[in-house]
């Protein structure tokens, strides 16, 4: 039965080929496509309407349907963020995860495919399985145009040490000469989804290009009218995609407009790990000062208007500073646990990217 199925795909190719007059080398590009991809088609294939009514049916038991959602795809799709939007204001109806991943299924890409360019008609949109993928745009900070980069026997002045900046940008410039110039500046890894946005504003086109950025990536693909139909069934979960949606758009476009210098996926995950770190230890030295600001300020007040002995105004001055020391103190452990955790990450980072030597 996969023979004939494969078969019929061929076929298919072949009278559209003869009906729209393509040239040889698009045919093949197509034939080789149904090669490949024919295989997993078939084994996909099945009554998903008679599925459906088995889910939305009553007949199957509560804890069956209560059982269901986490074995699906592994147990990786419950905890998709796509079904945790609404975490703390209602649970996910034991539904939703099986009717959508009744309608997902898997695509897989390879380092530097496309998955869509801006302009493009939105048909989809793409949960993450296995991989890394970005959006991508041109950088005017594109390694050819960098000086001194990569430029052979070149010897450089300590002032004319070249940046961290135009390192990151030197060491994605092989790989990225194939892709035209393009470079990351979104990263979506397992848990994450892209391309949702257009399909909430019907009348948008792709606003953005995404790209395979590992060597391989799989996704589970949801088509626009199951995504719609998804959140038309499941209104609050609909209503908080659509609103998330607004937001994650405004977000990438101040990151596409943050792209200044062309780097690897890896740097940029690094970089942005690093950024974010850097962040969370100037918030604690922040809090830290106004800990102290806001004592002396108490003891100073104290000092000038107060009669009583020193040990008193020191007690009332601490007594005034606990509940600010409580909520500091309380941020501060919350740091800490944040900053160990990162430094996991970092860890983690620092096997795929080197750290980058600090900017002179």
């Amino acid at each position: 039965q996969m023979n004939i199925f494969i078969s019929k795909q061929r076929e298919l190719i072949e009278a559209f080929a003869s009906h729209t007059k393509i040239d040889e080398e698009a045919e093949k590009s197509m034939r080789h496509w149904v090669d490949t991809s024919a295989k997993s088609w078939f084994e996909t294939k099945y009554d998903r309407d008679g599925m459906m009514q088995l889910i939305m049916g009553e007949n199957m038991p509560r804890d069956l349907l209560d059982s269901i959602p986490g074995a699906l795809f592994a147990g990786r799709l419950t905890n998709h963020r796509l079904l945790r939007i609404c975490d703390g204001v209602c649970s996910t109806p034991p539904r939703l995860p099986m009717l959508l991943a009744l309608a997902l299924h898997r695509t897989h890409f390879v380092e530097g495919e496309l998955i869509y360019k801006a302009q493009d008609y939105p048909f989809s949109m793409f949960l993450v399985v296995k991989g890394t993928f970005a959006f991508v745009a041109r950088a005017p900070g594109h390694p050819s145009s960098t000086p001194h980069v990569g430029r052979p026997g070149a010897q450089l002045t300590e002032m004319e040490q070249p940046s961290e900046d135009q390192l990151a940008a030197q060491s994605c410039s092989t790989n990225q000469s194939r892709h035209m110039g393009m470079y990351p500046y979104m990263l979506f890894s397992f848990g994450a989804f892209f391309g949702e946005s257009e399909l909430v504003k019907e009348t948008m086109p792709r606003r953005a290009t995404a790209r395979c950025e590992s060597d391989a990536g799989e996704v589970l693909t949801l088509q626009k009218a199951d995504f719609k139909w998804l959140s038309d069934q499941f209104p609050q979960f609909g209503s908080k995609w659509a609103d998330m949606s607004m937001r994650r758009e405004k977000h990438r476009t101040l990151k596409e407009a943050g792209l200044t210098v062309g780097r690897s996926y890896k740097h940029l995950a690094a970089k942005t790990v690093q950024d974010w770190r850097r962040g969370v230890l100037a918030r604690r030295r922040q809090a830290s000062g106004a800990q102290l600001a806001v004592a002396g300020k108490i003891l100073s007040t104290q000092g000038s208007t107060a009669s009583g002995p020193k040990s008193e105004i020191d007690a009332t001055a601490s007594k005034a500073a606990l509940p600010v020391t409580e909520r500091i103190g309380a941020l501060s452990t919350e740091v800490r646990d944040i900053a160990r955790r990162m430094d996991e990450v970092l860890d983690a980072v620092a096997r795929f990217a080197p750290p980058m030597p600090a900017r002179r």
